[in-house]
């Protein structure tokens, strides 16, 4: 059996399936998915002990993989820079689109990387088109490089910011600023999808702001918390393309703010309701407003418990008030957050599909498929 998606949070397993990839090269090239984002929890154990990094066994797991669409990884601020701004060889990623990094806050000692790295890191990949980027904004280093290297080779569709982390007495947004000037600053391309969250309320409102502001005109969805009624007249006047908007805990959706989302080409409207909120309150109190918007096909709730008879509690209203012409949806959250467990490709459809193997035939380069 041939796995598209594999998961490797402990070195144990890390090396169960570096030996199956030696022994049956069909099957690092069948794997488009490799997910190391919790491998350096174990970071300060059997492996250190050998003198073999987690890295190094993640650099030669992904040699063996050519046809790599996606990419997880977690690593410590403690890493070398020299060393994570080599750490993959020229042309090591020809396939790969998407790229999850993330810092592991657990781990603190005398080195630490910080947000100016990201770039110099990022310039071993050539062709991504969709990437995260979670808790880099942890530390402030003490010898920060206030010039950017070269512009990235590639092209972001999308891009999410995740910080869960709060760092006393500084705000992640210098360092969002700092990240996306790199990014977009010399390209005629802007993110058509932008994924934002961050724990510092005030920070995440100055971040989607200057976003707004700087890329707004050509993005097409939206995932975010309820921003303020602010924030919500910027995204009328600079969004005018937008066609999908997800909002967490959407009971903060004040009419206010319901005036001033852009709707003449909203396809998919999302609530993810990330507390005790219960999704029925949140739907009739703007199945009004929802019933007028002109093209919308699909309203997704999420929460973290739907009961099984809850759709059918209003849903006969729900079809009348919205013409029969709006899908309602309903899903339980897991661990993830609603953006990113969506299809990683390009798309002209919102909502897109869940699970990031639902067009695995997008994940196949068809000039590397017969080689070894």
């Amino acid at each position: 059996m041939l796995f598209t998606e594999v998961a490797l949070p402990f070195e144990r397993r890390a090396l169960q399936f570096l030996r199956a990839l030696q022994s049956n090269s069909s099957l690092g090239m069948a794997t488009k998915i490799l997910d190391f984002k919790n491998y350096n929890s174990f970071r300060y154990s059997v492996l250190e002990k050998s003198r073999v990094t987690p890295l190094n066994q993640i650099k030669t797991i992904v040699g063996y993989c050519p046809q790599l669409y996606q990419l997880l990884l977690s690593v410590s601020p403690n890493t070398d820079r020299e060393y994570l701004e080599t750490l993959f060889p020229p042309h090591t990623f020809a396939t790969l689109r998407a790229l999850h990094f993330s810092f592991d806050g657990r781990q603190h000692r005398k080195k630490f990387l910080g947000i100016h790295d990201i770039p110099h890191f990022l310039h071993q990949f050539s062709s991504l088109s969709h990437l995260r980027l979670e808790n880099t904004s942890l530390i402030r280093q003490p010898d920060l490089d206030t010039h950017l290297p070269l512009p990235p080779s590639f092209e972001l569709y999308e891009f999410t910011w995740i910080n869960s982390v709060r760092v006393m007495g500084r705000s992640s947004a210098d360092d969002f600023c700092y990240i996306t000037h790199w990014l977009f600053g010399k390209s005629s391309i802007s993110p058509h999808i932008f994924g934002l969250d961050d724990c510092d309320i005030h920070a995440q409102t100055e971040i989607l702001s200057y976003f707004l502001k700087s890329y707004g005109g050509m993005l097409k969805s939206l995932g975010t918390r309820c921003p303020d009624e602010f924030v919500g007249v910027q995204l009328a006047e600079t969004c005018p393309n937008l066609r999908e908007l997800v909002l967490y805990n959407g009971y903060l959706l004040s009419p206010r703010f319901r005036l001033s989302i852009p709707t003449t080409y909203l396809e998919h409207l999302g609530f993810c309701l990330l507390g005790d909120l219960s999704p029925k309150e949140v739907i009739l109190d703007c199945i009004d407003w929802i019933s007028e918007i002109p093209n919308l096909r699909c309203v997704t709730q999420s929460a973290w418990y739907i009961p099984e008879d809850f759709e059918w509690e209003f849903a006969q209203d729900w079809k009348e008030r919205c013409r029969s012409r709006v899908d309602l949806r309903f899903e339980c959250l897991d661990n993830n957050y609603y953006f990113t467990s969506r299809d990683l490709v390009p798309t002209d459809q919102f909502p897109r599909q869940s699970g990031t193997l639902s067009n695995l035939s997008l994940m196949i380069i068809p000039h590397l498929s017969g080689s070894d």
